[in-house]
């Protein structure tokens, strides 16, 4: 964001303390742009067009420019990142982005795409994408589980040799580790990573306790679901090898089995937190609090108070007739 938003106006269109347009600065295209960009490139010709589409895929396919915010009004959702910044921070920010605009790097998926930009600017201050890594793990693990399937087909399916033979074990024990065995390790260390980053939001003041056990309990379900579905299946995967007929069809499972899993379990999730909302209001409706770890703490110092001063008013109020007692007598 360049502006705060400081009024909507009639038309429904943020605008800021001056009146003007509200704007944000991104990379961004529209697909009629992106088509163009792609056509005048390949200079009509339709042998070169896949060539110059993924060129501008992977490495121009936005550009950094300002955006009135009011483009985004159609959205039903807008994410933003939860900070707790002072004001010069936010000062600095909207500085880099304005100088963003005279100089960003040329777009490319991998090396300079919107998170990078986003990084680089917000408090973290960092030119990085997360996404990309995490990108570049699953290409690595997606190719662990060719090699393991390479392991499970070819030397222990179509090797009859005595080496083969005396050394099953060794070639189903390859099989888990490339194939199962990443899985885990997955699951795991997403599990922690998500958990610490929760409890270091709550901790910061930047969720409430709702979202906290809300975003745990989530997590831990998400572990939990694909390790007894994704770890299961790769496990049991070896036991149905010997039906001929399905070991394209089992062969595929393998390499897609966690993505699969994740993709079911987050569909799941999102039907019961709709579901919760529609029905409660809330997503969470056992213990917990709405409030900040920074406003409960307020709240119990603030009730302490009330009940302090109450009491010291009570006791002042049982000392004076005994003073008025021992005057008369």
């Amino acid at each position: 964001m360049l502006d705060d938003v400081a009024v909507v106006d009639a038309y429904g269109v943020p605008r800021n303390k001056e009146g003007q347009i509200a704007t944000i600065v991104e990379y961004s295209n529209t697909m009629p742009e992106f088509y163009e960009e792609v056509r005048v490139l390949s200079l009509n010709s339709w042998l070169h067009f896949p060539k110059h589409l993924i060129q501008q895929v992977c490495l121009g396919k936005a550009h950094c420019h300002r955006v009135p915010l009011a483009d985004y009004g159609d959205m039903p959702h807008i994410f933003r990142i939860e900070e707790r910044l002072s004001e010069e921070e936010r000062e600095r920010i909207v500085r880099d982005s304005e100088r963003l605009l005279e100089d960003h790097p040329t777009y490319n998926m991998f090396w300079a795409n919107c998170e990078h930009t986003t990084n680089m600017v917000s408090g973290a201050k960092k030119f990085t994408s997360p996404e990309v890594h995490f990108m570049f793990w699953s290409l690595f693990r997606y190719l662990l589980t060719l090699v393991g399937l390479a392991f499970l087909h070819f030397l222990t399916l179509r090797c009859y040799s005595r080496y083969c033979l005396q050394d099953f074990q060794w070639t189903l024990g390859a099989y888990y580790a490339c194939t199962a065995l990443p899985v885990l390790l997955q699951i795991l260390v997403q599990f922690s990573r998500m958990a610490w980053n929760m409890v270091s939001c709550y901790l910061q003041n930047l969720i409430s306790k709702d979202d906290l056990y809300h975003l745990l309990l989530k997590e831990l379900c998400r572990a939990i679901f694909n390790g007894v579905l994704a770890l299961g299946f790769l496990v049991w995967a070896p036991d149905f090898w010997h039906f001929k007929e399905g070991r394209l069809a089992l062969s595929v499972a393998v390499v897609f089995a966690y993505y699969a899993s994740d993709m079911v379990y987050a569909l799941m999730a999102q039907v019961v937190t709709r579901l919760l909302m529609n029905n409660h209001g809330k997503y969470w409706l056992i213990g917990g609090s709405c409030l900040t770890r920074e406003q409960e703490l307020e709240v119990k110092a603030q009730a302490l108070s009330e009940k302090t001063q109450a009491l010291s008013k009570t006791g002042l109020g049982q000392k004076a007739p005994r003073r008025k007692a021992q005057k008369m007598a």
